[in-house]
């Protein structure tokens, strides 16, 4: 069966990418506010998730939408409320958040959204969803067409919130910390000072994609002659880091370490799961890190 003309020209632009002028010369003031309510008709459809109610969320397609992930493909109303509907036996009390990285329209009747979902099940972090939903406008009502899901990897892009100078005092200890690219921005280094009462110890460490999983992994060098590695993945907005390292006696330690961004300005810090050779260390305290000002 040849598809319609128009899904070969949305075709066209999803592979260029690209906006054309006029369409910005139509929408004028329009676009902003048909932009709000794009944005309003992803964040019902993720609460119609959250509500456990199949035929509330096969409402907000059309008729003859379309579901894909990997090489499943659902295509219309009905078949995707039978789909929900088994889908929530086993799925109660979920908590989707939706965060919408950019709206492109191909026509004053057509837009793409793409972002992602945080979707928690329960009191456990479920994992991070990446989307992609063709939305159509008709009679006044945005209506989902084609939603396409894939697993959100992260990449080191998702990592600039940690550029700049951080600065966190906890545990008996001041930590100063300075993120930026490398020359060839492959790779993100850090530098860090830390002061205790038992002296001042430097080092650095350096972040960069795994190429055999795709994660970012980081490398850490202590200038006491310790060393380590580190497995990123991200947990919703939490980034765990599964962290390795030899210290300079020769023991060797594991930990899960996480940052939790607050704002643009703010992350906590802790460390839990702690091993020396093997035997169990108790977790740090929740360690608040905030960004250095200008004057400090």
């Amino acid at each position: 069966m040849s598809r319609p003309l128009y899904c070969l020209t949305i075709a066209a632009f999803l592979i260029s990418g690209l906006c054309p002028k006029w369409l910005d010369e139509a929408f004028g003031a329009d676009k902003e506010a048909e932009s709000a309510r794009i944005k309003a008709r992803t964040e019902n459809f993720a609460k119609a998730l959250e509500s456990g109610d199949a035929a509330k969320v096969a409402a907000l397609w059309t008729d003859e939408g379309e579901y894909v992930r990997d090489t499943m493909t659902i295509r219309g109303r009905k078949e995707l409320e039978t789909a929900y509907g088994k889908f929530f036996e086993d799925r109660p009390n979920l908590k989707v958040t939706v965060e919408s990285d950019n709206i492109r329209f191909l026509a004053p009747n057509t837009a793409i959204e793409e972002g992602r979902f945080l979707i928690k099940k329960g009191k456990d972090e479920s994992g991070t969803t990446g989307y992609s939903i063709l939305y159509v406008k008709n009679e006044g009502e945005w209506s989902i067409a084609l939603l396409k899901e894939q697993e959100d990897r992260p990449h080191l892009k998702d990592l600039t919130w940690i550029l700049g100078t951080w600065k966190a005092e906890g545990n008996g200890t001041k930590v100063e910390t300075t993120y930026k690219w490398d020359h060839s921005k492959a790779f993100l280094r850090m530098e860090y000072t830390s002061t205790s009462d038992e002296g001042t110890t430097t080092g650095s460490q350096m972040i960069g994609l795994d190429p055999l999983t795709g994660l970012p992994r980081s490398w850490t060098f202590s200038g006491n002659g310790g060393f380590g590695e580190g497995l990123w993945v991200r947990d919703g907005k939490k980034w765990i880091v599964r962290a390795s390292s030899r210290q300079p006696d020769g023991a060797e330690m594991t930990a899960t370490n996480i940052l939790t961004p607050v704002d643009k300005n703010n992350f906590t810090w802790q460390s839990t799961d702690r091993k020396l050779d093997g035997e169990a260390l108790p977790d740090t305290d929740v360690v608040k890190v905030h960004r250095a000002k200008s004057s400090e």
